[in-house]
């Protein structure tokens, strides 16, 4: 159970990274707001590749581009 759970933790992780990576080379975002994240994994993949990101909030400062996670 906590090998399979740790496994889908990597999986994610690293769909985070490419989706992170992606959005760096084709958007070019300054900023990022991640709204609907269960867990901070893509925040944490979006300032790795160099974006300022954070959770979405409400009246918080604009953000260049907002990722919706479904």
């Amino acid at each position: 159970m906590q090998l399979e759970k740790a496994k889908e933790t990597k999986q994610d992780m690293e769909r985070c990274r490419l989706l992170a990576q992606r959005i760096a080379e084709e958007v070019h975002p300054g900023s990022a707001a991640v709204l609907n994240a269960e867990s901070n994994l893509l925040e944490k993949a979006l300032r790795r590749a160099g974006i300022r990101a954070n959770a979405w909030a409400e009246g918080a400062e604009p953000a260049d581009l907002l990722v919706v996670v479904d």
